[in-house]
């Protein structure tokens, strides 16, 4: 007896275990197809080089055949879209192919300018800030920044391979709870797991500006109302931004020292 048998295996389903079709061709994928022929002999599978794949499980004229490689070693070599084909051999010579496409992603995303909305980079920890920063990518995934603790941030904005990622949180929130430079990282992940960093340093002061010795140049403090008087104060504070004075109306003072300001006024 010689069973007569010209009809091609059904397989379908090509795939591997990565979900998004996205991945680095040095990392170690599981490739599975399902076949469907009572005569199955064999299955290769890649794109330059084919390599055996396993028999999984059968049920009758059904099975499922996996073979695990990394993308490099199939043939998938530089970055982009690429093509890998299953092909399925019966014992009769019939054969059949199913193609599956993933896209080969070696490069870390580009991030930068990170940045918040505090212009001089001076702030309280409880203070509620915007940060911002910017990614590269044609696969990002998502990015996450802080110091101590991190957060995911939201999409903004997208172009293309560009995007704009956003969050809004105070610095305490972020692991700066010290007064002093406080070092926010941001991280870009995309969908092949490479991933890139940049910081933005955040000077958190909590402490008031220490104000002193406030004083005229009339010695016995009692003059005319419409005298010119020369007004002087010390301030201690490494970021003191501007020093006001007056009773019913203030008045900016002048920088005179890095611990002195003054005002020239008559009496207001």
């Amino acid at each position: 007896n010689i069973t007569v048998d010209n009809t091609p295996p059904h397989i379908y389903d090509f795939k591997s275990n990565d979900s998004d079709n996205v991945s680095r061709n040095d990392v170690m994928l599981n490739f599975i197809v399902n076949v469907t022929d009572s005569n199955t002999a064999y299955i290769e599978f890649g794109n330059s080089s084919l390599f055996n794949m396993s028999l999984l499980s059968q049920t009758g004229e059904n099975s499922t055949w996996f073979g695990i490689r990394n993308l490099s070693e199939l043939g998938c070599v530089n970055e982009g879209i690429c093509t890998n084909k299953a092909i399925a051999y019966d014992q009769a010579g019939n054969i059949n192919a199913a193609r599956y496409n993933i896209t080969v992603d070696n490069t870390p995303p580009a991030i930068f300018n990170l940045r918040s909305n505090d212009t001089d980079n001076v702030s309280r920890n409880d203070v509620v800030l915007n940060f911002t920063v910017n990614v590269t990518d044609n696969n990002i995934a998502y990015v996450e920044f802080g110091n101590n603790t991190l957060y995911n941030m939201s999409l903004s904005s997208q172009s293309g391979e560009n995007s704009t990622w956003s969050s809004v949180i105070n610095a305490s929130e972020l692991g700066c709870l010290s007064d002093g430079l406080c070092t926010i990282k941001a991280i870009a992940y995309d969908l092949a797991g490479n991933m890139n960093i940049t910081r933005y340093n955040i000077t958190v002061d909590n402490t008031p500006p220490g104000i002193f010795n406030l004083r005229s140049n009339d010695s016995d403090n009692v003059s005319r109302s419409d005298a010119l008087l020369n007004f002087t104060v010390n301030v201690s504070d490494a970021n003191v931004a501007y020093v006001e004075f007056g009773n019913n109306t203030l008045f900016n003072m002048s920088l005179l020292s890095p611990v002195s300001y003054t005002h020239l006024r008559a009496h207001e």
